[in-house]
């Protein structure tokens, strides 16, 4: 034990924790090292596998905002500060590191306390937290996370409780010591402040560690590209593509207007189905208006305009859920367009007797016409979309307005 708590006696002659065993620190460097070099020649081994590296050209897609990579880099600055200066007189260094080292700890008690505060109001906090299917992803390769790994999550919240020890622990040191703020007080038991000293000791070497380890995996080849989008703010429509579960993390644009995630082919077609539905219901309606039956029970020979009615509802309420954590602004009209003539459509289904004028006057529906309106654009959109790469001809892609009908 001797070897990682160093004692010494106090005034009265009972022996008290002094702090922290610097030789970890040497200890430290030399683990670190050996486990990154380890991973450097099994990872350069491997490499024969010639993985796909995607592309960082073409669309570009927010990651990280302004406000949040200022934070990171304010932060890394002061910890790598906080560091430099406490390891810097257990090395030998000659160097006035006291008043730099608190100001320091100061300015990443600051943005820590920033930070928190922005993840738990303004952010989306739950894509940060770690759940048991994501202890599963580093063994699934087909497993994709949303907008963070299961390795980004686990960075982040030891990070957050080594950081969070150092700050509490640094603030009841720095409130013992002689500052432009107050004089020192010596009020703390030194069996108690001792104790401190170690917690921040060790949570200093743990700091080391993580920020060694952060270093070394923000400079790999295949992680690069995160490192990239914490400076510019953006990786590419193909990177994310290549690592993240589009239907998990919908960002914006790098542009600055929001990104509409690729449907897969089963979205695709459960969403064109639902389109055909409401499309035809319409048209059906309207050839149940023009027929002048009279409001009544709904038996004998058909067709009848209610099972026409309640596929539409449920095809509108299919489209609501389908675009419903949408970000782009067209794809938040549908779905608020489709809810109000969804409600229209439930008002009547709730009434027992449906006639012709009944028909005719919810087909006179703004907000009917509305979403028959936005599905008509919605849906070429939706065609080429919908395609596999590699089977739509560049003729099915595009418009040549010089071609004319016939």
């Amino acid at each position: 034990m001797e070897q990682i708590v160093r004692y010494r006696e106090d005034v009265f002659g009972e022996v008290v924790i002094l702090g922290v065993s610097w030789d970890l620190l040497y200890v430290v460097f030399i683990a670190v090292a050996v486990l990154l070099v380890a991973h450097a020649i099994i990872m350069a081994a491997l490499a024969y596998k010639k993985m796909d590296k995607p592309s960082a050209e073409g669309r570009r897609v927010m990651r990280h905002e302004s406000f949040d990579r200022w934070f990171h880099w304010i932060m890394a600055a002061s910890i790598i500060v906080l560091i430099v200066t406490g390891v810097a007189p257990i090395l030998g260094w000659r160097l006035a590191w006291l008043d730099i080292h608190w100001i320091s700890g100061l300015i990443l008690t600051f943005v820590v306390v920033v930070h928190i505060i922005r993840g738990f109001f303004w952010q989306d906090f739950k894509s940060m937290l770690l759940g048991v299917k994501d202890f599963g992803e580093p063994f699934d390769s087909a497993k994709k996370p949303g907008k963070y790994s299961f390795e980004q999550k686990g960075m982040h919240w030891t990070v957050t409780v080594v950081a969070l020890a150092v700050i509490v622990t640094g603030v009841l040191m720095f409130m013992e010591m002689t500052t432009p703020f107050w004089e020192r007080t010596n009020d703390m038991p030194e069996d108690t402040l001792g104790l401190i000293f170690l917690l921040h000791g060790l949570s200093t070497l743990a700091l080391v560690a993580l920020a060694a380890t952060h270093i070394y995996f923000s400079l790999r080849p295949e992680k690069i590209f995160y490192t990239r989008s914490m400076i510019s703010g953006w990786i590419s429509e193909e990177e994310m593509a290549a690592t993240h579960d589009t239907g998990m993390w919908s960002p914006k644009d790098a542009e600055g207007s929001s990104y509409s995630r690729p449907l897969s082919k089963r979205q695709y077609m459960d969403l064109e189905e639902s389109i055909e539905t409401i499309e035809s219901g319409y048209e059906f309606l309207l050839a149940y208006a023009a027929q002048g039956r009279p409001a009544g029970a709904e038996t004998g020979p058909g067709p009848h305009a209610r099972p026409t009615i309640e596929g539409m509802a449920t095809s509108m309420n299919f489209i609501v859920e389908a675009l419903a954590d949408s970000q782009n602004e067209f794809e938040k009209v549908i779905a608020e367009d489709c809810r109000k003539a969804g409600a229209a459509i439930s008002f009547m289904l709730a009434q027992a007797k449906i006639g012709s004028e009944m028909v005719d006057n919810l087909n006179a529906s703004i907000h009917l016409r509305a979403v028959l309106t936005d599905l008509f654009l919605y849906s070429e959109v939706l065609k080429p979309l919908g395609v596999e790469e590699g089977e739509a001809s560049e003729e099915s892609m595009a418009y040549d307005a010089t071609k004319t009908s016939e």
